[in-house]
């Protein structure tokens, strides 16, 4: 998908949207997600703030 995404020129992390948050930040918009979902996300799996902020390491 990465080589495909590449190829229609979308960024496939946030350090190629030019993002580069620190620990604190991404606890930080983990926090904020989980406020705006109630606090969890999901059905198959249920996606907690932890759970956020791991995905949001992950897209660095």
């Amino acid at each position: 998908m990465e080589i495909f995404y590449h190829a229609i020129g979308m960024p496939v992390s946030l350090a190629e949207l030019g993002l580069h948050p620190s620990e604190q930040e991404i606890l930080d918009m983990a926090a904020s997600c989980a406020r705006a979902c109630g606090g969890h996300k999901g059905s198959a799996r249920v996606l907690y703030e932890n759970d956020f902020a791991a995905i949001y390491r992950k897209a660095l």
